[in-house]
């Protein structure tokens, strides 16, 4: 009785071992084989500003502003700290208006609709779309690794982004790019993997220099990377081009830059871009991308 006992727990031990291994297995098999966008969104204090275009542009907002003026300030400049967040505009509180806004929500609306765009592509592809969503600041957080879009899209849809802030303006984005590559290089298939880092800013006081990262994009053969700037003129880009320069396939795309002739005017619609050069490339069947795109 003890003996089969102990021979039935054996078995169950040994069944779940067999079933762990095939389950890692066939994860391995996933990201080895799957397309890879890997997100990388900076996270500093100043994404987390906004646009004050918008809030000219928001007739609601401007008539509430004018009304606290007239009634408390005699027509004073009203400052943020003044504004009162549960008030309510329209069918929101002013401040989830404002939070609209921020760049940083701006980013995660967009990186949602993208998921749900290669949501539907994946009906169509053999080697379907996986994700995974980092944010940086000073230190990198990988939030989610790996996982179907679906289970991506969720996180981003309902998390607060305030839970991402760092409260620092310090941006290492040569450290979140060196520390990406080499997650994906540890854990799936660096050649199936698209990057695309967003940030606001020009790198300060990462621990890995540039000349190195470039060296050590250059020797991985096979990145493929794309880099939106927020409010970055051209002469605040050009170690950013540096880094696209070595990668295999690169895209540089800037929103609100100088460079009038090559930019976006919102978020929007540099996400929308970023959306088609990823699935106009073939990641299987190599091609030279900078070549169909005239990228620089």
């Amino acid at each position: 009785m003890i003996k089969s006992l102990i021979a039935r727990r054996l078995k169950s031990h040994h069944d779940n071992i067999i079933l762990a291994e095939k389950k890692k297995a066939h994860e391995e098999k996933i990201r080895n084989n799957s397309r890879h966008v890997c997100y990388i969104l900076d996270s500093s204090d100043s994404m987390f500003m906004f646009n004050m275009f918008d809030i000219r542009n928001n007739i609601n907002i401007n008539k509430y502003f004018q009304d606290i003026r007239k009634e408390i300030y005699d027509g004073k400049e009203v400052q943020y700290c003044d504004w009162n967040d549960n008030e309510i505009i329209g069918d929101k509180t002013l401040g989830n208006i404002i939070n609209d806004m921020r760049h940083i929500t701006k980013c995660m609306v967009n990186t949602s609709r993208m998921l749900s765009f290669f949501m539907k592509v994946n009906n169509n592809l053999t080697n379907k779309y996986v994700s995974s969503f980092i944010t940086f600041s000073e230190e990198m957080n990988i939030r989610v690794r790996f996982e179907d879009l679906s289970t991506v899209k969720s996180y981003i849809d309902s998390i607060d982004n305030n839970v991402f802030r760092q409260r620092s303006n310090k941006t290492h984005i040569y450290d979140a790019l060196h520390n990406s590559i080499d997650y994906v290089v540890r854990e799936g298939n660096l050649s199936m993997t698209t990057f695309v880092l967003f940030t606001d800013g020009t790198d300060t006081g990462s621990k890995i220099k540039l000349h190195d990262l470039l060296k050590y994009i250059k020797d991985m053969k096979h990145i493929n990377l794309i880099i939106l700037t927020l409010n970055l003129n051209s002469q605040e880009v050009k170690q950013l081009k540096e880094i696209i320069s070595v990668a295999k396939y690169g895209k540089l795309l800037l929103i609100g830059s100088d460079l009038s002739s090559c930019n976006f005017n919102n978020i929007s619609d540099a996400f929308s871009s970023t959306k088609d050069i990823i699935v106009s490339g073939n990641y299987i069947e190599e091609f030279n991308v900078k070549d169909v795109f005239d990228l620089y």
